[in-house]
């Protein structure tokens, strides 16, 4: 009898394991206790990490999509209060555990905290603020759960096609975004930057 859920598509399961080698490979680089053969060239190859946790990104993306819209087409609906609660589950424990047990060390001064580190994991807006090297990480997990918070319901609102068309929006329109915020803050930004 197989285990393996109907929602699961197994050829994803690829990319997942190259996801996680390129973010497991990308922490390695660099340390002391840790020589990663050809390391000049690895770390030419996968960056910051960032490679790995956009791949995680574009799967989370898709799957999550393509469940809510085979919800949507067989009940006309999708149960927010269902895909809150599983999502929920599935991530916040862990994290909440790694905030509590980060919040104790910090307060026993065994790790260094930001000011606003603790707020900004407890808010889930960790992708908002510049936090400490023990907490910085985590705006992965905000970011996602942000995705999570409004992606399902832009859907439920909008349906299948100008949610897709929403999403063609967002994507033409945050790069450009970006870019702006870029330009118009690299006089502020640029000068920080040279003196740490």
């Amino acid at each position: 009898m197989s285990t393996i859920s109907p929602n699961r598509i197994p050829s994803l399961d690829g990319l997942r394991g190259v996801a996680i080698i390129l973010v497991v490979l990308s922490h390695l680089i660099g340390q002391h206790y840790v020589r990663v053969p050809y390391e000049n060239e690895v770390r030419q190859a996968i960056g910051t990490g960032r490679l790995g946790v956009t791949l995680f990104f574009i799967l989370s993306g898709f799957l999550i999509t393509t469940l809510l819209l085979k919800e949507l087409e067989s009940n006309e609906r999708i149960n927010l209060n269902n895909f809150y609660w599983r999502r929920g589950w599935r991530i916040l424990p862990a994290y909440a555990t790694f905030v509590v047990v980060l919040g104790l060390l910090s307060a026993s001064q065994l790790v260094l905290l930001g000011d606003n580190d603790l707020w900004h994991m407890l808010t889930l807006t960790s992708n908002f603020g510049v936090l400490s090297w023990y907490s910085g990480h985590t705006w992965s997990t905000s970011t996602q759960e942000q995705f999570y918070l409004l992606w399902p319901a832009v859907i439920l609102l909008l349906g299948r096609c100008k949610g897709l068309y929403a999403a063609l929006g967002i994507m033409l329109v945050l790069p450009l975004t970006r870019f702006c915020l870029w330009t118009m803050t690299a006089d502020f930004i640029r000068p920080l930057a040279k003196v740490g």
